[in-house]
């Protein structure tokens, strides 16, 4: 595969919530989601080239903390769980969306810190590959960095993009087909069907320090860093199955090294910023950095 882009509308803006309220969250959100091609009456994405779609819930609860967004297959069969946005006085929130996905997450406070909960949020329906049209008939997906209203902060593309290898829980939930899961660290952590990016991962030699160790395949001979494809995997319907790959974020690349969180970068003539903060990896974990574009 290649990069995929999906030509937009791109949405690249903020919403704050000046008072705090849940509201004000679901009502950012929709008005991002509306600008990049999403229904208004059915919260419906855009339908991609390899004709799927998903469907997705915002919703204040009228009680709680935070705003509350649920997932759907486009056939009504299926709901994820919550997944959670918190609102605070003066809180701004970052949003990048085209008609198939969306990113919404916080600078300040910054998301990939530990106890800044609901602070980070992505979904999609994913890109296919020429072989997978018609084999994947329906197909979605949504990961944040909360683990409930009230708390419980968990790692997310903001800290590192395997997803099982790291140091951190997850939270998220998927679709393909009529296989659906949903995510959580009481299903306990570090299985081989976490949600993960799937990297062209770089080759280690051995423990940093002892004089030979060290990233191979990182970079071109002229010091460019490499770029691949964000394929993303799942375990279909159990945490115990394999993560195998469903199909590839849009608009988006993965950089074989570690780069601070909020950059602006050009892909060609695609504008975008690094999601993921400082990713050094480790010997079970490539260092890499997403890269979400909004042009």
């Amino acid at each position: 595969m290649s990069l995929r882009f999906s030509g937009g509308p791109y949405v690249n803006t903020t919403f704050t919530t000046t008072v705090g309220t849940r509201l004000e969250i679901v009502n950012g959100i929709v008005s991002a989601l509306t600008s990049a091609g999403w229904s208004t009456v059915t919260s419906a994405s855009g339908t991609t080239p390899e004709n799927l779609k998903m469907n997705v819930r915002m919703y204040d609860p009228g009680s709680g903390n935070c705003a509350r967004v649920q997932i759907k297959t486009p056939d009504g069969y299926w709901t994820s769980q919550d997944s959670w946005l918190f609102p605070s006085a003066g809180r701004v929130f970052n949003v990048i969306a085209c008609p198939y996905q969306c990113f919404i997450w916080t600078i300040t406070p910054p998301s990939q810190t530990s106890n800044n909960f609901g602070t980070f949020l992505a979904w999609g329906t994913p890109a296919l590959p020429t072989w997978l049209v018609g084999y994947t008939t329906q197909c979605g997906w949504i990961k944040g960095n909360s683990n409930g209203d009230s708390g419980g902060w968990v790692g997310s593309w903001r800290n590192e993009l395997s997803g099982w290898s790291g140091e951190y829980y997850s939270h998220w939930s998927g679709f393909w087909n009529h296989e659906y899961i949903d995510r959580n660290p009481a299903n306990d952590y570090y299985r081989s069907g976490d949600m993960t990016l799937v990297m062209q991962g770089p080759g280690f030699t051995g423990p940093a320090g002892n004089g030979v160790g060290g990233w191979q395949g990182r970079r071109w001979v002229d010091n460019t860093i490499n770029l691949s494809d964000p394929l993303i995997g799942w375990g279909a319907s159990a945490i115990a199955d394999e993560a195998r790959i469903m199909g590839q974020l849009w608009d988006c690349a993965i950089a074989s090294d570690a780069f601070a969180a909020d950059l602006t970068v050009t892909i060609g003539t695609h504008n975008g910023t690094t999601m993921t903060n400082s990713n050094t990896g480790s010997t079970a974990s490539p260092a890499g950095t997403l890269i979400v574009c909004y042009s």
